[in-house]
């Protein structure tokens, strides 16, 4: 219209959600604004989703209103989410013992730490030569925000392993880049069937030379 006229503004969204109007190239905050007779003015909508907004399409309508003239502008935000996950031991604990070429097994839990669902979730490892891992699952179709999967791990170390510590790295891999690695330290024992070998070895060398000097003696 010719005349000056006064403008008052508001906003219907999602529960949580915070709307703020801001004039153009200014960082003030306004909820009314006068425009001249015959120009214009933009207006920026500012709009804070809540942390635990998930992804997807929500709808944001503004009202603007000058004493009984109304409109209604129906805008729509879109939320791509945050890709995010976490991974450990459900004891906390980050070793695990294994006799050579015998499987030891220990289990993992994935958490979807983001607000999208993460899809497509595969494992890897990085090991010692001629170690063996397998996941089982071998991998996580879909994991919804805040939901936690166990996996089992099956590590085999090398038949001709020595006895001591190794690492093991457990990779857990999503969308948008999202992954997560647990090192692992595995404890190669022996196994205490060769231990009982030792011991009857030892036994037969000490009872031989017994026997040996015996019969020197004896001549």
């Amino acid at each position: 219209s010719e005349a000056d006229r006064n403008f008052n503004l508001s906003a219907q969204a999602p529960a949580k959600w915070e709307i703020n109007f801001k004039p153009a190239y200014e960082q003030k905050q306004i909820s009314s604004f006068r425009i001249k007779g015959g120009s214009s003015q933009t207006v920026a909508v500012e709009v804070t989703p809540p942390k635990d907004a998930q992804s997807g399409s929500f709808p944001i309508v503004v009202g603007i209103a000058s004493g009984e003239k109304k409109q209604d502008v129906k805008l729509t935000v879109v939320l791509t989410g945050i890709y995010k996950l976490d991974a450990g031991t459900p004891t906390g604990l980050l070793s695990l013992e294994a006799l050579a070429g015998k499987a030891a097994q220990m289990s993992l839990f994935v958490k979807n730490t983001g607000s999208a669902v993460n899809k497509n979730i595969s494992f890897s490892s990085f090991k010692p030569e001629n170690w063996k891992v397998e996941f089982k699952p071998e991998k996580i179709e879909a994991l919804e925000p805040n939901a936690m999967k166990q996996v089992e791990v099956m590590i085999t170390p090398a038949g001709q392993a020595l006895v001591g510590d190794y690492s093991v790295g457990l990779s857990v891999d999503g969308e948008k880049g999202s992954s997560k690695t647990v090192e692992i330290r595995v404890s190669v024992k022996t196994s205490a069937a060769w231990g009982w070998v030792g011991i009857i070895i030892i036994v037969l060398v000490i009872a031989g030379l017994g026997g040996l000097f015996l019969w020197l003696g004896r001549r």
